[in-house]
């Protein structure tokens, strides 16, 4: 009988290369230009040998202090906290100033390091992730633990939570220096509407931004005017948005959004009536929209946990994610059985986890939410307590905003209140949008403009409407054209490609129609 065959299989030492981390080590001492470019980039578990770890960490908090990096202050900074021995002693910190320093070598030294880096830590999460399986019973969390902790390398976390305080205030330093000589000056991502990114500075990463109001304000409408904003932007060409709408299907949301960017009237794109015009802003809307990055998911019944997952894995296979917009909170579940018949409890779990995915991948997110009846009964401006279910929203949420429309508006000039009635970093306040509802449009306006909205069960003292003082403006039914002929139009769809067309010309009109109203009125005055 033959003899089985033994396998056997021995562990290769951790991948590493003692030479590349001396020299980058050597670099960062000996060329100043060098290490104010690199130092920042370099945490500890780039290096595999302990002492080149202690070697960079002395460096790294010499750099927090303000002191220049050289052969002396290096060797005092490790013999003060009793460490020189254990980094090699005096006489290997001076074999490293023996090195030739270049900055062409230091930067290839560091792509080593960077994917020896990468590969020990996939072995490290590949052996943490086998040990989870064989001591779990729940399948399913060890698949989330598995997602977290290859997110977690890919995204290129530490284990380590705890950091100095002298490299965050000295990485707060630097961005401000940035910051004071860009044009823009804001740090976020641009909603596209200057009043609320002067307010807000942008959206800022990790940021839960609570977007609450009534059904029939315009809360999913102003959401996905800022994805429409970002879109129409040839600066965010490589920002991804990621939309997870509980509530419509991707096609309704491409209709508004084609709307919104070409400004289109959706009552004439529903009953087929759009002219050449129109026909032609709709193609370029399509053209905007298709080039951005901006993806769908119309899921009607989801919970925080599938939306986690499914934005780790979009992170994992596209490296990142810009913004992410939720609608809306209410309609969500939990997932958990320990909810069961606890909606106030459901709504806080929900929403704290949305915060840690905020938190977790960086980025800001829009999460929609309705407002309680209240508001309506009482007749007053939305407040946190009327936000619907939990005041765990409240809490978690970094800024409250909520959209208030005052009653007795006419359907053609209506303006949305803007109300940030919670601001983390910052004070709250109210600005003013002109609504226009056949675009899903909101264009910002003059804030005076809230001081004459009318009240409860009171007329407006509003302008007369423009539109309809023009009696010339006709509808023109559609009438059924067979062949390539878009309707209305009387071209085909390759001749409308062929209309020379900018994409800005695709911006919402800037235009305040009521800044003529608020001079006569403060003149009168």
């Amino acid at each position: 009988m033959p003899q089985e065959k033994k396998f056997s299989m021995k562990m290769p030492t951790y991948p590493s290369n003692a030479e590349a981390e001396r020299s980058v080590l050597a670099s960062l001492l000996l060329d100043k230009s060098v290490a104010i470019k690199t130092l920042t980039s370099l945490n500890e578990e780039d290096f595999f040998e302990p002492r080149h770890k202690l070697i960079l960490q002395a460096m790294k908090a010499l750099d927090a202090d303000g002191i220049e990096l050289d052969f002396v202050s290096l060797v005092e900074k490790l013999q003060r906290a009793s460490l020189l021995e254990e980094a090699g002693g005096i006489g290997y910190i001076g074999e490293l100033s023996n090195y030739i320093a270049s900055a062409a070598a230091c930067r290839q030294h560091v792509a080593i390091l960077k994917k020896l880096s990468l590969l020990r830590g996939l072995l490290n999460a590949s052996k943490d992730i086998a040990e989870d399986v064989y001591t779990s019973d729940d399948a399913a969390a060890s698949l989330e633990h598995a997602q977290n902790v290859i997110l977690d390398l890919a995204m290129g976390r530490v284990d380590s939570t705890l950091v100095h305080i002298g490299s965050v205030v000295n990485e707060v330093v630097h961005n401000y220096e940035v910051l004071s000589s860009s044009e823009t000056r804001v740090t976020g991502l641009l909603t596209g509407y200057n009043n609320l990114d002067q307010a807000m500075n942008g959206l800022q990463k990790s940021d839960l931004i609570v977007l609450a109001a009534r059904p029939g304000v315009g809360k999913t409408a102003f959401a996905l005017s800022i994805a429409c904003n970002i879109a129409r932007r040839p600066e965010y060409k490589d920002k991804k948005v990621l939309v997870f709408s509980l509530e419509m299907d991707d096609k309704q949301l491409a209709q508004r959004m084609l709307c919104n960017v070409g400004q289109v009237n959706a009552t004439k794109l529903r009953q087929v009536e759009l002219d050449t015009g129109d026909f032609v802003r709709f193609h370029k809307a399509m053209d905007v929209l298709a080039g951005s990055q901006i993806y769908l998911d119309q899921t009607a019944e989801t919970n925080p946990e599938q939306i986690f997952a499914k934005c780790k894995q979009f992170v994992l296979e596209k490296g990142g994610v810009d913004l992410i917009i939720i609608d809306y909170l209410q309609l969500m579940e939990s997932g958990q059985k320990q909810h069961a018949g606890n909606r106030q409890g459901e709504v806080a779990y929900i929403s704290r986890r949305i915060k840690l995915l905020a938190k977790q991948l960086n980025v800001p997110i829009i999460l929609l939410s309705q407002l309680s009846r209240g508001v309506e009964i009482n007749g007053e401006k939305p407040q946190l307590h009327h936000l619907r279910d939990s005041g765990a929203i409240e809490q978690d949420a970094d800024i409250v905003m909520f959209l208030h429309k005052a009653p007795n508006q006419p359907v053609e000039e209506t303006y949305i209140e803007c109300i940030i009635a919670k601001y983390r970093a910052g004070e709250p306040g109210s600005h003013a949008f002109r609504w226009d509802g056949s675009t899903f449009t909101f264009t910002p306006a003059n804030p005076k403009i809230l001081d004459h909205l009318p009240q409860k069960d009171q007329p407006s003292d509003t302008p007369p409407d423009q539109a309809s003082a023009n009696p010339e403006v006709k509808r023109v039914p559609a009438t059924p054209v067979y062949g390539d002929t878009v309707p209305n139009v009387g071209m085909s769809r390759q001749e409308v490609e062929q209309v020379p067309f900018d994409a800005g010309q695709l911006d919402p009109p800037p235009a305040d129609p009521y800044k003529d109203f608020l001079k006569e009125t403060e003149d009168k005055r």
